[in-house]
């Protein structure tokens, strides 16, 4: 009977053992989740920026036709939704532009859809992208540095163009490039409701130097 006894007691012991670690490891686990969910993924520090990159580049010995690149970078964003482009200048004695198309950025998070005025062949002529635009087509949102816009221009002479993202020649009193958050607020009626809030964030422009034609 004694060693019965003994033998309960030890198995009630070891019970409240197991029960007592697994406790342990269930809140150890929920803490680390806490940490992880409500913690940056990637060391981001300094403000947001939207940059046009090169932010100046000379192009010597260029020819009639030549293309370039830039790059329309955004750097230490959090919860980006989507973004908007509603005025793009430059110089359309120098430069001609021919591409554009979204970046990998926004990518990252999940689908996209992208809309752009490529063909609004009046503004290009006076040197103007009027709109463009990328966002989710699901309620995710990126984190982080990356490309979100690739343009591509035509060399057609020599001279001197500004790639401006930040508004200065618009005739809009908003900022020519928005960053948007979505956050969702309800479910009702098995639909999502939500809003759009901007980022603050600082814009720097860019500019190609075409020096001689070869």
């Amino acid at each position: 009977m004694k060693r019965r006894r003994k033998a309960q007691k030890a198995h009630k012991l070891n019970r409240k053992i197991i029960t007592s670690v697994a406790a342990i490891i269930i809140l150890c686990v929920a803490i680390a989740a806490y940490i992880h969910f409500s913690t940056p993924t990637d060391a981001m520090t300094g403000p947001t920026t939207v940059s046009v990159v090169p932010a100046s580049t000379t192009l010597q010995n260029a020819l009639i036709g030549q293309t370039v690149e830039v790059y329309i970078n955004v750097t230490n964003v959090r919860d980006l939704w989507g973004w908007e482009l509603d005025y793009l200048s430059f110089n359309p004695k120098v430069l001609n532009l021919t591409g554009v198309r979204e970046g990998p950025f926004l990518k990252t998070a999940g689908p996209t859809f992208f809309v752009t005025t490529l063909n609004a062949t009046n503004w290009l002529q006076d040197g103007i992208l009027p709109s463009t635009n990328e966002a989710m087509s699901v309620n995710v949102t990126a984190h982080g540095s990356g490309v979100v816009l690739v343009l591509t221009f035509a060399v057609l002479g020599p001279g001197i163009s500004p790639i401006s993202i930040d508004g200065e020649n618009s005739t809009s009193y908003m900022p020519a490039f928005i960053l948007y958050t979505n956050h969702e607020i309800e479910y009702v009626n098995n639909e999502t409701t939500g809003e759009m809030r901007t980022i603050n964030c600082t814009v720097t422009n860019g500019q190609i130097t075409v020096a001689n034609i070869a």
